[in-house]
């Protein structure tokens, strides 16, 4: 697992403390490229956010609409048991 998908999998877990065990499960796969991208998007967002110029404010909601958009793949992924390996 690289940095930054360790990275995001620990932001998923901080966000959503009631799935941390589903997540911590999670060492191979698809998920962790959800990872990789949940955390780079994650990183945009803020830098974004503390830019005084006046696209910014547009350019961080994009920023926070994708993270949505990466949550919702995530929660289906962990719904449909797809995200865990195999016991």
């Amino acid at each position: 697992m690289t940095r930054e998908q360790r990275a995001g999998q620990v932001r998923l877990m901080l966000r959503w403390p009631s799935r941390r065990n589903e997540l911590k499960r999670v060492s191979q796969g698809p998920a962790l490229d959800l990872f990789e991208v949940y955390e780079l998007a994650s990183v945009a967002f803020v830098h974004w956010s503390n830019e005084p110029h006046s696209t910014a404010a547009a350019i961080a909601e994009d920023y926070r609409l994708m993270l949505s958009e990466i949550e919702q793949d995530v929660a289906k992924h962990l719904a449909q048991g797809a995200m865990s390996n195999a016991r």
